[in-house]
C-alpha cells in the first residue's frame, strides 16, 4: 500500500508543473475570449437597440465596459482570469452604430489597436479592425 501512495505522490510532483503553465496558458485564452465575446455583446446590442453603444477597454483598471448612453451594462474584469491587458497604453473606445459597425469618426478611439493578455510568460491577443471586428492574434 506505501509503494502504492508513494508512486502516485512522485506522479504528482512530475506532473504538477505542467499542469501550472497549462492553467496559466488557459488563463490568458480566457482573458481574451471574455473581450471577444464582449465585443460580440455590445454588437448585438448595438444592432437589437438601433442605438449607439460604446465598447470601453480601460487598461488602467484592468476591464472592459459596454455602455448604452450613461448606463453600463455589462463589465469584464480581466483580473478574476489572472491575466493583465497591455499593448495598448491609451484607451480603446468602440462605438459600435445601429447598424453593427464601429462609427468612423465617431467616439471610436485609438482604432486600430492591439491588446494582449498576459499571465507569467503567456500572451494572447486581438486586433481591434477600424470597422470594429476583433480577430484572433
Amino acid at each position: 500500500m506505501f509503494v502504492v501512495v508513494l508512486v502516485g505522490m512522485v506522479l504528482a510532483v512530475i506532473a504538477l508543473p505542467p499542469l501550472a503553465r497549462v492553467r496559466e496558458r488557459r488563463a490568458v485564452a480566457n482573458a481574451r475570449d471574455a473581450y471577444v465575446w464582449t465585443a460580440a455583446v455590445a454588437r448585438g446590442l448595438a444592432i437589437e437597440r438601433g442605438a449607439t453603444v460604446r465598447l470601453d477597454l480601460i487598461p488602467a483598471a484592468n476591464a472592459a465596459f459596454v455602455r448604452v448612453g450613461e448606463d453600463t451594462i455589462q463589465r469584464v474584469d480581466f483580473g478574476t482570469y489572472g491575466a493583465v491587458v497591455q499593448g495598448s497604453e491609451a484607451n480603446v473606445t468602440v462605438c459600435y452604430s445601429a447598424r453593427g459597425f464601429a462609427s468612423p469618426g465617431g467616439c471610436s478611439e485609438n482604432l486600430p489597436a492591439d491588446i494582449d493578455f498576459r499571465r507569467g510568460d503567456y500572451v494572447a491577443g486581438v486586433r481591434v479592425k477600424s470597422l470594429g471586428d476583433v480577430e484572433l492574434r
